[in-house]
């Protein structure tokens, strides 16, 4: 009786560290006979929440609860992968449906709120942890978004994860070539190609992925994003011409900074720049009447040669 009484303990320690969740072959592992597993289920204080998988006391889980679970449900070699993945790494809010990937090809590909993901392996070095989760490291995880996304929506989850200190092009391109035939790698490689040379995620706020939407959709050639101009970082400008475009975000509202873009303004006019601010209302809202006045600007400031 004492030696269960331990055996309890240990299991209330485990479920503690995995958010409230354990596996009935842990259980086992910890000393836990499949008799008193049975009995602690009947007696309400094991709760099922997977076949194999239990609540101990309640399912009042939070997400993370629910997310341990599912990969405990899954069995070994389990992670979470996809959507559930980006919401894990802070990028997104999480959805209902738990995405978990699994290093076995064939098989059921759903189970009971949780999406399979079944691949025939899953590089050592694609699998990492928040916490006690096991997780795909961000670049496995762009890749696998990457096809089921457009451009613009995983241009933002590399800006998301670009602000958070989590994106590593270099990473990224070692994923890359090890998963070229997935279905995601050509929209990935092509975004970190129209990336290149702009800094590690290239735009650092909605607005300035917000403008690249707006020139993809208007037929306007992209601008180079966060380049610096002398002493100077633009937010955008075209090479070839002298336009650079200013995104007034929240950020530049605030006094210090009004007075820093007031000085950078002067200071690259006086060299020959137009310097042009476009607000959030102006890029998504006028967007027509944006591009066409970009349009004009873009014909008006082309650099001229030098003899």
């Amino acid at each position: 009786m004492r030696r269960l009484h331990v055996v309890d303990s240990r299991v209330r320690e485990l479920a503690d560290r995995q958010h409230g969740v354990v596996g009935r072959g842990q259980l086992v592992a910890l000393g836990l006979p499949a008799t008193a597993v049975d009995h602690r289920l009947r007696a309400g204080t094991l709760r099922s929440v997977h076949r194999g998988v239990y609540a101990l006391g309640h399912r009042a889980l939070r997400r993370e609860g629910w997310w341990m679970a599912a990969v405990l449900a899954c069995g070994p070699g389990a992670v979470l992968s996809h959507q559930t993945a980006t919401a894990a790494w802070g990028l997104t809010s999480p959805r209902a449906t738990i995405h978990v990937t699994v290093p076995v090809p064939g098989g059921r590909s759903r189970r009971g709120g949780v999406r399979l993901h079944r691949v025939p392996a899953l590089c050592a070095s694609e699998i990492t942890r928040v916490g006690v989760l096991p997780v795909t490291t961000v670049g496995r995880t762009l890749l696998d978004v990457a096809a089921s996304v457009d451009r613009h929506r995983l241009e933002q989850l590399i800006h998301h994860a670009d602000q958070r200190a989590r994106f590593d092009r270099r990473e990224v391109e070692a994923v890359l070539g090890r998963c070229a035939g997935r279905p995601g790698a050509p929209l990935l490689s092509e975004v970190l190609a129209r990336l290149e040379g702009s800094g590690a995620a290239a735009t650092r706020s909605g607005l300035e992925v917000a403008l690249l939407r707006l020139c993809d959709a208007h037929g306007l050639p992209r601008p180079v994003v966060n380049s610096r101009i002398g002493p100077y970082e633009v937010d955008c400008r075209w090479p070839g011409t002298t336009l650079v475009v200013e995104a007034d975000g929240p950020h530049h509202r605030m006094p210090a900074q009004r007075r820093r873009d007031h000085d950078k303004r002067l200071a690259l006019e006086a060299d020959g720049w137009r310097v042009i601010t476009l607000t959030e209302e102006q890029i998504e809202e006028q967007a027509d009447a944006t591009a066409q006045a970009l349009h004009r600007l873009l014909a008006q400031h082309q650099r001229r040669p030098t003899r």
